[in-house]
């Protein structure tokens, strides 16, 4: 019996089973037959997913399968688990979007464009419903009336002129330009103007969050297509790299709104009395904040509310503006004749005129508006429009459309259809001439910014958005396309994406037929004459009234400008002009830069005279405008006035922060961030064929890497932040601003960027600094008592708190004082290193001999190592030494030194040095000077073999790092932070140039600016030798 008992549960399961499939199969063929659309035939999973990856522009491949299956142009797919419907004519787009709109008025949210759009809580994706029409009447009426995209013209005129005065220089100079890149700024600072009420500092760091997060909403990632699957959420990157993007976009706009918070506060406790925000001449954000603080609107306005409705804005408008102007200018560039056209009638509407506006009649010319109406139509900006969601089971065209289906309107499709647009895939504005078609979503056959309800709200200042600057960059150029290009040359190819741009970036030359005004010219010519009756009562008083002076000679000079003609036309580098003139007018020489009196020391003698023999009397810094802003006034190290401050402040780094014990005790660092350089060429290089590598940016990072972590304890979360603004900061350090010429002049002040650029950035480094700062004190003080950090093992930041803690310093360690010393030694540690080691390859690929003899050093000291450490006796490579000597001589980091400043009038060789002048010893000029070298222009090592010669002050042939007292601080780190990553370059790797280059084709031009780095970057090839232990390669 009990032998029996397995069987008959087997046949009681297999008969239970039979019962509920034949129950489902009897259930399924009684239910009623859906008539479905057509479509292609579909795979398991994946669906019609397999029909679509043809094409790397999804609405092409709709198109091509609609072809096929799309009777009426009705079409189903699966993509994944999503059941689709496409609409490819204008008969069943218009039984959609305006027969059963309503039927159809939801969005479908994919998973990644609902993580960027708050969850589908925005205007353009919120389901249909009160809360979405409440939101939509509010931009309809408030945000995106028809007299609120006028108020905006005054924003579009003076961007556009901006536009206009850039692409005029580059045609001055015949270079050819990046017209999407320009266009896109424009379009981009237009549409951050109109939302936030300026230009915010905060605009690069906002629009790369939202280019990172519009560049993941392909329709083919995992977590759309199969939006129920854990798993595929899990595996898609897409949503997350959208979430974080997304958040760091909310932060961005919040400190924005606060701002604008805090503006509009302080306005209002002013009086409105001036009439200064009229309701017309509002931004978005102000209507917002008005209707917020109002609080009579159906719906509460809430900082949430703002956020999203902004970055509708911002997404919306900044993209699909971009895209029209690029597919314009590129149709035009491919056409000629229509290019002519346009051209004559521009210029015929507004002749005589150096500048257009909207008031001259843009908006009434017939030809451009027909040649932006065919651009629509050829590039559709969304070429599937706002996915649809089908809300209940419908009939559309006879075929059945089940609830929830998700509906594409392929509007790209239909405007390219040859059954309704005659020659459709040429680009022909005239078609438009005398037809009614329009693009306001009556038209079927026509709809780039769709119809019914979820048409496009901000239409009209998207087509505000282009048609001035189309307008303008017609009437002022004549554009050509690079030599050796044809018209048939320039790719045409869409982007992939929900908003389809050009595949690649547009390059044209302009050539400038209508030259526009300059407003800053009159400002100008009314400085220099100012600035002239001001020299010559000087000159007058001089002659008068002053003993005579045996000063330096010196080139002659002009009134206001001095001596700088002579400087700006030999060469773009300061130094190297100077040493020209010096070569003439000898090694002690007088130039006025505007109304700064300078002289040039270019000798030992000199050299020895001003930093060491009188250098109590040279121990000030000369601070530029620009420098000033930088560096919190002259209050860091630096450039911080001779006394005791500065004494204190000096006496602080050299004994506690920059010790030799402390640079030992960063070399853990170095060793970590060397070993990561190291695995990252060598997975380069580990592909079996030459790879060249970008080595300037290389050893850029990981100089930075090391620098952050000596200074801050890890690398910060706010590294790349910091950095781009230091980078920015340290770009505008040129001697030749207005700004630095005239510091005297308030209206060269007003009139150069520089300083307020310096500035913007300065207070964007303190305010990460400051971050940074409250972090290590929270880390440390939940941390104390442990004896974790020793006094050994302490970052500078480290250091700092301690001793701010321990409060027995000459001087108190503030937060502010904090600050300039992280500051000070971060973007001098950086530069100067980066430059050292990418002057050290560029020399060494550039001469094999030197190469070979280096590689053979490294390689007998460290055999048979996998890594290399700094224990293993970096400090007796003698060569290495020799080769780094060599590179300091020929590339100074700093080819001028820090400017000194002369305290008091005195004497210097015989010549009388007064009071306040500017001195500038060229470091770089003595280091070349064949009186001092043999060869002096040649790379070679050797000539240090056996001398007493080094860089720490006492030889005034070779001061890299200056001398005497305001010598630099920072010698032992810099130079710690070259030995080890040179040695490891050379021990690991073979270094060759990519195909088709020579050494001598190597650039080794200096870049202009403060610090002498390379003008562009060094590319080579890494060939592993000696492969790293821990190298792991990554599928």
């Amino acid at each position: 019996m009990e032998d029996k008992l397995p069987l008959a549960l087997t046949v009681l399961s297999v008969s239970v089973l039979i019962a509920v499939v034949i129950s489902k199969l009897v259930s399924y063929a009684t239910k009623p037959r859906l008539n479905l659309p057509p479509g292609p035939w579909k795979l398991p999973v994946i669906g019609s997913l397999h029909h679509l990856v043809g094409s790397h522009a999804i609405h092409r491949s709709m198109r091509a399968l609609a072809e096929k299956h799309g009777r009426h142009h009705l079409m189903q797919i699966s993509l994944g688990e999503v059941f689709a419907v496409v609409v490819s004519s204008p008969e069943a787009a218009e039984e959609i979007l305006r027969n059963q709109d309503v039927t159809f008025a939801d969005r479908f949210l994919s998973t990644t464009i609902g993580v960027i759009t708050f969850g589908g809580n925005d205007m353009a994706f919120a389901p249909y419903g009160e809360r979405w029409r409440q939101l939509r009447k509010l931009c309809t009426l408030e945000l995106l009336s028809a007299a609120r995209v006028r108020s905006f013209r005054r924003i579009r005129e003076e961007e556009v002129a901006r536009l206009v005065r850039d692409l005029a220089a580059s045609a001055a100079a015949g270079e050819a330009v990046n017209l999407s890149g320009r266009i896109a700024k424009l379009i981009n600072d237009v549409v951050v103007r109109c939302c936030v009420g300026g230009r915010s500092e905060h605009r690069d760091e906002f629009l790369d969050a939202l280019r990172t997060a519009l560049d993941q909403t392909t329709w083919l990632t995992v977590a759309d297509v199969f939006p129920s699957s854990k798993l595929a959420r899990m595996l898609g990157t897409a949503p997350r790299k959208a979430l974080a993007s997304r958040k760091k976009i909310e932060h961005i706009l919040e400190q924005i709104i606060q701002e604008r918070k805090r503006i509009m506060d302080r306005s209002s406790h002013g009086g409105d009395g001036d009439g200064e925000a009229m309701n017309t001449s509002e931004c978005f954000l102000d209507v917002l904040l008005r209707l917020q603080k109002d609080g009579n609107t159906p719906i509460p306005i809430t900082n949430e509310v703002i956020v999203v409705l902004l970055f509708d804005m911002f997404s919306g408008g900044s993209e699909t503006s971009s895209s029209t102007l690029i597919w314009t200018m590129a149709e035009l560039i491919r056409k000629p004749k229509v290019m002519a056209k346009a051209h004559v009638e521009v210029r015929q509407a507004f002749q005589g005129k150096n500048t257009i506006t909207e008031d001259d009649g843009v908006n009434e010319l017939t030809y451009l508006k027909m040649v932006i109406k065919e651009s629509l139509r050829m590039h559709c900006p969304v070429p599937l429009l706002g996915p649809r969601k089908c809300r209940e089971t419908c009939k559309v065209m006879g075929y059945d459309i089940p609830k929830d289906t998700t509906v594409f309107v392929n509007a790209w499709a239909i405007c390219r259809d040859p059954k309704y647009w005659d020659d459709a895939e040429e680009f022909q504005p005239e078609r438009f001439e005398n037809k009614s078609i329009n693009y306001k979503g009556s038209n079927f056959e026509f709809l780039p910014f769709g119809s019914g309800r979820r048409m496009c709200a901000a239409m009209n200042l998207g087509i505000a958005n282009v048609e001035l600057p189309l307008a303008s960059l017609l009437y002022h150029f004549d554009w050509k396309l690079p030599d050796g290009m044809m018209p048939e040359d320039v790719d045409m190819q869409d982007a992939p994406g929900i908003l389809v741009g050009k595949r690649s970036s547009l390059i044209m030359c302009p050539v400038t037929s209508v030259a526009p005004s300059n407003p800053q010219l009159l400002l100008l010519a009314l400085a220099v004459s100012v600035v002239s009756i001001v020299t010559i009562s000087k000159l007058v008083y001089r002659a008068t009234n002053k003993p005579r002076l045996n000063l330096p000679p010196g080139p002659w000079t002009l009134p206001v400008i001095g001596s700088l003609h002579h400087l700006v036309m030999r060469s773009p580098s300061i130094h190297r002009s100077m040493r020209a003139l010096a070569e003439k007018h000898g090694p002690l020489m007088q130039v006025w830069l505007g109304e700064v009196p300078a002289v040039v020391v270019s000798s030992t003698e000199a050299a020895e005279e001003v930093l060491k023999n009188q250098d109590a009397r040279f121990a000030d810094r000369f601070i530029t405008t620009t420098l000033g802003a930088i560096t919190f006034g002259g209050g860091d190290l630096a450039f911080a006035p001779y006394g005791e401050r500065w004494r204190h402040l000096k006496m602080l780094c050299t004994q506690q922060l920059l010790t030799a014990a402390r640079v030992r005790s960063f070399r853990r660092i170095r060793e970590e961030e060397v070993a990561r350089l190291v695995r990252d060429l060598a997975a380069s290089a580990g592909g079996g064929s030459e790879v060249a590598v970008n080595l300037s940016e290389r050893v850029a990072r990981l100089v930075n890497d090391i620098m952050v972590r000596c200074c801050v304890g890890g690398r910060s979360k706010h590294r790349d932040e910091f950095l781009g603004a230091l980078c920015t900061a340290l770009s505008q350090t040129s001697w030749l601003t207005v700004a630095d010429l005239f510091p005297s002049s308030r209206l060269a002040r007003m009139l150069g960027t520089a300083p307020r650029r310096a500035l913007a950035s300065r207070k964007k480094m303190e305010l990460i600094l400051e971050q940074i700062i409250q972090e290590r004190e929270e880390m440390t003080t939940d941390r104390s008592g442990d004896g974790e950090a020793g006094p050994t093992n302490e970052c500078f930041l480290d250091v700092l708190l301690r001793l701010q803690k321990e409060g027995d310093t000459p001087i108190p360690i503030t937060m502010e004082l904090i600050v300039m010393l992280l500051f000070d030694i971060v973007s001098g540690g950086t530069e100067t290193s980066t430059i050292v080691l990418n002057w050290t390859m560029a020399e060494l690929i550039r001469t094999p001999r030197v190469m070979a003899k280096a590689h053979a050093e490294v390689r007998q000291t460290f055999q048979a190592k996998s890594t290399i450490t700094e224990d293993d006796d970096i400090s007796g490579l003698t060569y290495l030494k020799m080769v780094i000597k060599e590179s300091l001589r020929m590339h100074c980091p700093v080819p001028l030194l820090g400017p000194r400043r002369c305290r008091e009038t005195c004497k210097v060789m015989g010549y009388d040095i007064l009071k306040d002048t500017t001195v500038f010893v060229n470091a770089w000029a003595m280091c070349r000077s064949s009186i001092y070298w043999n060869d002096a222009e040649e790379f070679k090592p050797e000539r240090f073999e056996n001398k007493f010669i080094d860089y720490k002050g006492s030889n005034f042939e070779f001061v890299p790092f200056g001398s005497g007292r305001r010598m630099c601080a920072g010698m032992n780190l810099g130079m710690a932070d070259v030995e080890f990553p040179l040695a490891s370059l050379l021990y690991h790797f073979d270094w060759k140039l990519p195909d088709g280059m020579s050494p001598e084709d190597i650039d080794m031009q200096e870049a202009p600016g403060l610090f002498g780095g390379r003008r562009t970057s060094l590319i080579l090839c890494p060939i592993t030798r000696v492969a790293p232990s821990d190298l792991q390669v990554i599928v």
